[in-house]
């Protein structure tokens, strides 16, 4: 299934959608089979950094990430689930969930 997720790592509401402001998309893609990682997908489009918070779930401690659009190199970073962080201007990030 698909977690959608607002900036503070709450699930989203009906209001939340119809923010017209919002350049900020989170979510959770569960794993497919049992046994693999759930990935949690942030998408910033606006032209500044967005604060935002790791998903807390229980079955889940740390996040690693595998993708930032903005790095050339990309560079594993592991956060642990309710850590604050930010998405750079105009990024689109991934993470793996990790127990």
């Amino acid at each position: 299934g698909v977690l959608w997720l607002t900036p503070a790592a709450e699930e989203m509401q009906e209001a939340d959608w119809n923010f017209p402001e919002g350049r900020f998309l989170a979510y959770v893609l569960g794993p497919m089979e049992q046994g693999q990682a759930p990935i949690f997908i942030v998408l910033n489009a606006a032209p500044e950094e967005i604060a935002f918070k790791m998903p807390e779930m229980d079955e889940y401690k740390n996040w690693q990430q595998v993708l930032n659009t903005t790095e050339a190199v990309q560079a594993p970073t592991g956060l642990a689930s309710g850590a604050q962080t930010s998405a750079p201007p105009r990024s689109v990030l991934a993470f793996a969930g990790a127990a």
